[in-house]
């Protein structure tokens, strides 16, 4: 891993040097008593958010509220879960506003969980966040755009982690695009925010080597392979955000102290993601191996990676054991979704398909459920059909034998 800070003034900074692979979370330099009394409002939601809040913390800045966005339901069961950062907070003994919208309307806020320090209310949202009189906006994944009447409140600007080597991957999903398009590298970007998506001055970066070679089983006895460990969309996020906290509290104190001067963008490098949907993750098998292997890989988390329960399977036997005991089957309408949870590469020594159909589904000689693609072929390790467990390919071709010969879409 590398470290640049840009623009420094009173000592150049321009060097590399390497990162302990641990989250310290703790300040790298010792901090002005004045410059941590700057009050500080911090934006952020996913767990992605959480270090750099403890981070902060621990470092003993003065964060007088935590915004994030409100509770909302998930699952199939709709359940109403907290955004990560609330709980974080909370444990810090930090106040949480869980504002609607942050344009300046009277939408007001979600009533405040009995463990949050009430705060006095204002007319409007924005007149709320004047009255804390903050000094410094902090901005980690928060996942609303933040409007130039909210900007505008903080002398001292609103910083803003990106994970990615801005202007490269501007937008909400860098991280999978880093994975997804097989990068060796990537890293995070400490900035201050404008009024344009991810198109403000730079602070600092950083950059971290991935391991992005897909992984290539010869055979299910193949051990180095078996457990060899490529980057998932989780892990790298994970390995970000704690980079980018770490880095955060090094560099806070230098921009505050006027010792790091924000360097503009290249805007004509900049590239730009996009926002997920569930239909990104629908596997096309005309790919080749390698693409669709690293789609599983960056697609982890969200949206996940599947393709359709296959038409010339309309009942296939029980697998569980209830179902086995009380003489139910299954029913399997087509467009149901098979989720693939984990894959590799097929070595191309192994043999190949007596059909080459993209999408054709046929076992190898040892006993590995494997897909065609094109080129290539992609072995199915853990598969989840829509509303039940995951389980080995193996084991799916155990419970659903008529898989074997299918046609994937």
């Amino acid at each position: 891993m590398f470290l640049s800070f840009w623009g420094a003034k009173r000592r150049r900074i321009s060097h590399t040097r390497e990162i302990p692979s641990t989250s310290s979370g703790q300040a790298l330099r010792c901090v002005q008593d004045d410059t941590l009394n700057m009050r500080i409002i911090f934006f952020g939601t996913p767990e992605f958010s959480v270090p750099a809040i403890k981070a902060l913390a621990m470092a003993g800045w003065n964060i007088v509220a935590v915004i994030t966005k409100p509770d909302k339901p998930v699952g199939r069961g709709l359940k109403i879960e907290s955004p990560l950062i609330k709980t974080a907070a909370e444990n810090l003994g930090l106040p949480v506003l869980r504002p609607k919208t942050l344009r300046d309307v009277a939408a007001g806020l979600q009533p405040a969980h009995s463990t949050e320090r009430r705060l006095k209310p204002a007319p409007t949202f924005i007149h709320q966040l004047k009255s804390l009189k903050p000094d410094l906006g902090i901005v980690v994944a928060y996942g609303k755009i933040i409007p130039d009447a909210v900007l505008n409140i903080f002398p001292k600007g609103v910083v803003n982690i990106h994970p990615s080597l801005l202007p490269k991957y501007r937008g909400p999903s860098p991280i999978q695009a880093a994975l997804l398009n097989g990068d060796s590298e990537t890293g995070v970007t400490i900035m201050l925010l404008d009024k344009e998506m991810d198109h403000g001055p730079i602070l600092a970066q950083q950059r971290m080597k991935i391991e992005n070679t897909p992984k290539t089983v010869i055979t299910k006895h193949d051990a180095a392979a078996l457990n060899s460990v490529r980057m998932t969309g989780l892990a790298l996020s994970n390995k970000l955000a704690d980079i980018g906290a770490q880095l955060l509290v090094e560099i806070l104190p230098k921009y505050l102290d006027g010792e790091i001067t924000p360097q503009p963008q290249d805007h004509g490098r900049a590239t730009f993601t996009k926002i997920l949907e569930r239909e990104n993750g629908q596997i096309d098998w005309k790919q080749s191996a390698e693409h669709i292997e690293r789609m599983i890989r960056a697609y982890d988390l969200w949206p996940g990676t599947w393709t359709l329960w296959p038409a010339q399977i309309s009942a296939p036997a029980p697998i569980r054991s209830d179902e086995l005991q009380s003489g139910k089957s299954q029913k399997f309408q087509s467009g149901k979704r098979l989720k693939v949870i984990r894959g590799s590469l097929l070595h191309p020594t192994i043999g190949c398909a007596t059909n080459s159909t993209p999408g054709y589904v046929w076992q190898t000689e040892d006993g590995q459920l494997a897909t065609n693609c094109n080129p290539g072929s992609l072995i199915l390790e853990l598969l989840q059909i829509e509303g039940r467990k995951s389980m080995s390919g193996q084991d799916f071709l155990h419970g659903y034998p008529k898989f074997l010969g299918a046609i994937l879409s």
